[in-house]
């Protein structure tokens, strides 16, 4: 069978961490938000602070693999992609403002650099933000892909380690039971044991927490600004339960094409705050044809492939 569909074209299903765990959480919201294309009008300060963050990191990062330790350059070619970012979310969707502000990242950012300014004297950047598409298996004819894009890879006193940032306004043990386990960093180990001949040691997970309670008159109080590096290593029976995975939820999406049946997912409906598409799901009608409105839009979906650098 021939299928061509958003996510499965000319035989061949990419997915990536982010479209598999859409999809493990609600079928149906993976088919509003890859297949239908659907998203608010409205875009999150905390998902474009990260951004921006990453986009800084990779500017950083990318300026020390090109002019070395020089951290005028370095800091410069951080606050030009980031900026260049910032801009770029923030026409592209309407935004409440809080403390998350540009102002406040840049103060990160120089913190950050001080606090690991010994880095030069240990850290190798391998590659900034590489792009892979591995194949994986086949099922029923359909070619399945493995994607995704690994911020950093770098040698500290020549060990080699993928190094992941996050950015979180959570108490940070809290955020490392969630992360400690992640199919995320799991799975780019697995790629990168394919990909080289010499494999990473494990995740250098680098998360920086930004923080602040807004006050009964509205004004936000005491900023929290943190940076931690925290190491994760995954053995052969942690790689072959993700490829398991991975492929358990290839199958049903394909099953899920072939049945044209998106199940909804109630119990998903509350996961980090209420659902984007609740007001969607909602309606009665079929998942290609709901009334936006003035809240949503359609834009092409997101693809870690395609995602362009500066």
């Amino acid at each position: 069978m021939h299928h061509t569909f958003p996510d499965i074209k000319d035989n061949i299903l990419v997915l990536d961490n982010s479209w598999k765990t859409t999809f493990d959480s609600c079928p149906a919201k993976y088919f509003m938000k890859r297949i239908s294309g659907y998203d608010s009008i409205f875009g999150s300060t905390a998902l474009r602070y990260g951004s921006v963050w990453h986009k800084a990191m990779e500017g950083f990062y990318r300026s020390v693999k090109e002019d070395s330790w020089d951290e005028e350059k370095n800091l410069k070619r951080a606050l030009e992609w980031a900026d260049k970012e910032w801009q770029k979310l923030s026409n592209e969707n309407t935004y409440i403002t809080d403390y998350r502000t540009f102002e406040n990242l840049t103060s990160a950012l120089l913190n950050y650099i001080s606090l690991f300014s010994t880095d030069s004297t240990m850290l190798k950047v391998i590659d900034t933000e590489r792009k892979f598409k591995i194949l994986l298996f086949n099922y029923n004819g359909i070619d399945v892909y493995f994607s995704g894009k690994i911020d950093l890879e770098i040698e500290i006193y020549d060990v080699l380690w993928n190094l992941d940032f996050k950015t979180t306004g959570w108490i940070v043990p809290t955020l490392l039971k969630e992360l400690e386990r992640s199919w995320q960093f799991i799975g780019y180990q697995y790629a990168s044991k394919i990909e080289y001949s010499k494999a990473p040691e494990g995740t250098l997970l680098q998360i920086h927490k930004l923080a602040s309670r807004k006050k009964k008159n509205g004004e936000y109080g005491k900023l929290t600004m943190e940076h931690h590096r925290v190491p994760l290593i995954y053995g052969l029976i942690d790689l072959k339960r993700w490829e398991e995975s991975f492929k358990d939820t290839a199958i049903r999406i394909i099953r899920a094409h072939d049945n044209d049946n998106f199940i909804h997912q109630y119990t998903s409906c509350s996961d980090y705050g209420s659902c984007l598409f609740k007001q969607l799901c909602q309606q009665e009608d079929a998942l290609d044809k709901k009334e936006l409105g003035d809240r949503f839009q359609i834009k092409p979906p997101f693809d870690v492939l395609e995602e362009g650098g500066n």
